[in-house]
């Protein structure tokens, strides 16, 4: 997606720092795929997140 659309591909002069933004973010977003999954309620699960765990997810799943 950043190579194929403008507005994050044509990111300007800080481009390398903003790649590795955006690939350290895609990384993270890639790993949280199993919590979504396999411990929320968005699929039927037994073992769900306490709250203590879900809170910091829930705000970086929104800061993302």
């Amino acid at each position: 997606m950043r190579k194929q659309r403008p507005p994050f591909s044509d990111v300007g002069p800080r481009k390398d720092d903003l790649d590795k933004i955006f690939c350290g973010m895609s990384g993270i977003m890639d790993a949280t795929n199993p919590i979504r999954n396999e411990g929320s309620m968005a699929h039927a699960n037994n073992d769900l997140l306490d709250s203590s765990e879900a809170g910091p997810f829930i705000n970086m799943a929104q800061t993302g």
